[in-house]
C-alpha cells in the first residue's frame, strides 16, 4: 500500500520536545507512540540546552556502538537484533531518514531488537521544528544507528526487500552510477546498469521531487547487459534518493535506489569524500566536495580539527586532533552554513618502540684492521629505520665510518682503529617518528 492510497499523514508542525514520538507501530494500524510521563525528547532536549545546540548526536566517547546487525535484509515485518555497547529501551533506531522508537534491550546494553515498521516518521532532532509525514518502509538500502541519550552510534547497512522476495538469478541492477551533489537547477546524470534480463527492458524512475513516475525510456539488451541513462534537474534545495525500476517483456520488475543526492544552493558547503577513511590523532585528512573558503573551519565532532588548509573550493586538508578513538562525524562550517557530515575513524594510537634484536662485532682487532659490525633492529611502527654509530674515539678522526643508513632491520659498518685501546662503538636505530635504541659493543685494538 502506497503512502498516497494510505491517507494524509502530514501533521502540524511539532516540536521535539513535545510528547510525540515518532512512527514506531508496526501493526499497520497505528503510527503514533506517546508518553506523557517520561518525554524522551524533553530529557534530551533540555541536555542539549544546557550544551549548545551544535553538533546534536555526537559527544563525547561513550557513545552506543554497533557491532553486528542480524540479518542484514528482510522485507517489513522483520525482527531485527543489533549486538554492540550500550543500548536501553530509551533507545531510538534511526532507519534511514525515519525513527523507531519501539525497541527491546537486553539488561546488558549489548543487544537491541525492534521489529521492522510498516510506516515511520522522520528522525527530528530536539529543538527543532518537524513537519512528520508517515513514510511507508519501501525495499531499499538504508543506513541503521542507534541514538542513547545524546549521543548517536556508528551507522550499518540494512536492505528492505519485498515481501516473499527470493534472491533471484534473472535480472539485476547491478549498479547506479550517479551524482552525490549537485546545486538548485543544476543538471545531474543517472546510469542503470542491468544484467540477467532476456528481453526488451523499459525503465521508470521516482526523482524524489514528485509522487509520481517522472519520464521512461527503451532499452535494447547488448549481450545480456542493458543500461540507460537519465538527467533530472532539482529546482529546490534538499536531500533526494532517486529510486530506477526495471521492467522486463514479461512484467517481471527489479528497484534500485541510488546514491542519496544533497541538492543546494550556489555556494552551499558539501562533503562528497574524505580519504583517509580512518587514521590516528595527528595524521592528515583530505575532503573533497564544493564550497569550502577561506574561512572554513572543520570539526571533529566536538573538537575543531588543526591545520586546516583549504586548496581549492572543492578541496581542503586538515590534521585530527587528540580526540579519542572510534568513529566521529566529520562536519565542514563556514559562513555559507554547515555541510553533511561523513565518518572518520579515529584509530587507536600505537606508542613507537624500536628494538635492537642483535649485534655482530668483532672483539679484537689489530691496529689499522678493518672490522665488520652488522646491527639488526625492527620497530612496531611502519617505514624505515635509521642507524648510525659513534666509534668511541674522542675527538680522534676514523679513518673509515659508514653512518646515516636507511634500511628496515639492519645496517653493516666497517671502521679501522689507529691506535691500541679499548673501544666501545655506540649504535642507534631511529624509526621515523623519532623513537630510538642503542646497543654497543667492546672491541679490543692491539
Amino acid at each position: 500500500m502506497m503512502l498516497g492510497n494510505f491517507g494524509a499523514f502530514l501533521l502540524a508542525p511539532l516540536l521535539a520536545s513535545s510528547s510525540f514520538m515518532g512512527f514506531g507501530a508496526s501493526d499497520g494500524n497505528s503510527y503514533f507512540k506517546g508518553n506523557s510521563s517520561n518525554n524522551w525528547w524533553g530529557n534530551v532536549a533540555q541536555a542539549q540546552e544546557s550544551r549548545g545546540n551544535d553538533n546534536w548526536g555526537w559527544w563525547g566517547n561513550r557513545s552506543p556502538r554497533i557491532s553486528d546487525i542480524n540479518p542484514d535484509e528482510g522485507p517489513v515485518g522483520t525482527e531485527i537484533t543489533l549486538k554492540g555497547s550500550r543500548f536501553t529501551d530509551e533507545s531510538v533506531v534511526r532507519f534511514g531518514e525515519g525513527a523507531i522508537h519501539d525497541v527491546d534491550a537486553s539488561n546488558n546494553g549489548r543487544t537491541l531488537t525492534f521489529t521492522l515498521p510498516d510506516y515511520m516518521g522522520q528522525y527530528c532532532p530536539p529543538d527543532e521544528v518537524c513537519i512528520q509525514i508517515a513514510h511507508e518502509v519501501e525495499p531499499g538500502e538504508y543506513d541503521v544507528s542507534v541514538v542513547t541519550g545524546e549521543r548517536t552510534s556508528n551507522s550499518v547497512d540494512f536492505t528492505v526487500t519485498e515481501d516473499g522476495e527470493e534472491p533471484s538469478d534473472g535480472m539485476v541492477i547491478d549498479s547506479i552510477d550517479g551524482p552525490n551533489a549537485l546545486e538548485v537547477d543544476a543538471e545531474g546524470t543517472w546510469t542503470v546498469n542491468v544484467s540477467g534480463a532476456e528481453s526488451d527492458l523499459s525503465y521508470s524512475v521516482k526523482w524524489g521531487d514528485e509522487g509520481i513516475v517522472a519520464r521512461s525510456m527503451m532499452a535494447m539488451l547488448d549481450e545480456g547487459q542493458a543500461s540507460a541513462t537519465f538527467t533530472h534537474t532539482y529546482g529546490d534545495a534538499g536531500t533526494y534518493t532517486p529510486e530506477f525500476t526495471v521492467t522486463d517483456a514479461d512484467g517481471n520488475e527489479v528497484s534500485k535506489q541510488a546514491a542519496k543526492v544533497t541538492v543546494g544552493d550556489d555556494g552551499t558547503i558539501h562533503v562528497d569524500a574524505i580519504l583517509p577513511t580512518s587514521a590516528t590523532a595527528g595524521s592528515k585528512i583530505t575532503l573533497t566536495g564544493h564550497g569550502f573558503d577561506g574561512d572554513t573551519k572543520v570539526w571533529v565532532g566536538r573538537t575543531a580539527a588543526s591545520d586546516v588548509e583549504v586548496e581549492s573550493d572543492t578541496a581542503l586538508t586538515f590534521t585530527i586532533p587528540a580526540v579519542a578513538a572510534g568513529t566521529h562525524r566529520i562536519t565542514v562550517v563556514s559562513d555559507e552554513g554547515r555541510s553533511n557530515q561523513v565518518d572518520l575513524k579515529v584509530e587507536k594510537t600505537v606508542k613507537g618502540k624500536v628494538s635492537v634484536n642483535g649485534v655482530s662485532a668483532p672483539s679484537r682487532l689489530s691496529v689499522d684492521e678493518e672490522g665488520t659490525w652488522t646491527v639488526n633492529a625492527t620497530s612496531n611502527l611502519e617505514g624505515n629505520l635509521s642507524y648510525s654509530v659513534d666509534w668511541g674515539e674522542g675527538n680522534m678522526m676514523a679513518r673509515s665510518s659508514q653512518s646515516g643508513v636507511e634500511t628496515q632491520s639492519s645496517a653493516t659498518f666497517t671502521h679501522s682503529y689507529a691506535t691500541e685501546g679499548t673501544y666501545h662503538p655506540k649504535f642507534t636505530v631511529t624509526d621515523e617518528k623519532g623513537n630510538k635504541a642503542s646497543v654497543s659493543a667492546s672491541v679490543v685494538v692491539r
